[in-house]
């Protein structure tokens, strides 16, 4: 057991220096990706990660500048132990308040799930040691495709036009796609971004084949992906947003129920039901939800 949590650790250290990596280098280019591997003492392999992201994204990227990120290259180069995935949610939250609080959160949960289902011997034949160890390594990356999508949008004090809606509907397909270019350049990719990449294209889709980006439906969706959708709409709707306050607790719990067979897996919401004691714990935690019934 320690063994694994040693590997799980490392990889989710592995993945934050990607992430850094990719973003400076990206935004830096003109510094040149191979003298910020040098500075920050980072694998030299991320020099071409970052051109290529910088060639995919670069319509995007001009407004995330160095003074987002120096805290945390700071201290990446005066304290490599100090990396976790906290890290990762700051750097969003850099951007984008809510996100990053939602990442850590739907992590939360999406562990709380997973851990329900095993206990009741549901999916147990995909939910083996190494499923779950690389789903909740790759659970914060499920919004990184929101690095693509305008400041304006994603901190708009109020409800997103059809239009916007559409643009922030693409994080999907940009956090598949960023993914993709990591996995195509470093070598021997752990499987966890693989699982990484299915929670950032897959998360919006809906049990009913009504979701985005593909239409999938039932089983078509990856079992991470049904997983996060519910940890995801469950933090939606309890948190508190510019444009809404959250939700009461039991009334989130309600449409989480209702939602059953339509938006979300049967049997992956109600594992999330049968733990509601430490989803409350968690909710109550990080709470910003409605304390009226």
């Amino acid at each position: 057991m320690e063994i694994l949590r040693e590997k799980q650790t490392r990889s989710l250290w592995e993945k934050v220096f990607i992430f850094v990596g990719l973003v400076i280098a990206a935004t830096l280019i003109n510094i040149g990706g191979s003298q910020l591997c040098a500075i920050f003492g980072l694998p030299l392999y991320l020099d071409s990660i970052g051109t290529m992201l910088a060639a995919s994204l670069g319509g995007y990227l001009p407004s995330i500048t160095i003074g987002l990120f120096s805290p945390f290259v700071n201290s990446i180069a005066t304290d490599p132990s100090a990396i976790s995935y906290g890290m990762l949610a700051d750097m969003v939250e850099s951007r984008d308040q809510n996100t990053g609080d939602h990442i850590r959160k739907t992590a939360e949960y999406v562990k709380l799930i997973m851990e329900e289902m095993r206990r009741e011997g549901i999916y147990a034949d995909e939910l083996t040691d190494r499923f779950v160890a690389d789903v909740e390594s790759a659970a914060p990356l499920h919004d990184i495709g929101k690095i693509s999508v305008s400041d304006v949008i994603l901190n708009k004090p109020g409800k997103l036009t059809d239009e916007e809606f559409e643009i922030m509907k693409t994080h999907t397909t940009m956090g598949a796609k960023i993914i993709d270019q990591v996995i195509d350049t470093v070598p021997d990719a752990d499987s966890y971004l693989m699982e990484a990449r299915r929670l950032a294209l897959y998360h919006h889709e809906k049990w009913n084949g009504q979701g985005y980006p593909q239409g999938l439906s039932g089983e078509e969706i990856p079992l991470s992906a049904r997983i996060m959708a519910v940890a995801d709409v469950f933090d939606a709707l309890v948190s508190k947003r510019a444009y809404k306050d959250g939700f009461p607790f039991e009334k989130a719990m309600d449409i989480i129920r209702e939602s059953s067979g339509s938006h979300f897996d049967p049997q992956v919401a109600q594992a999330f039901i049968n733990a509601e004691t430490k989803v409350r714990e968690v909710a109550e935690r990080n709470s910003t939800f409605s304390s009226k019934g």
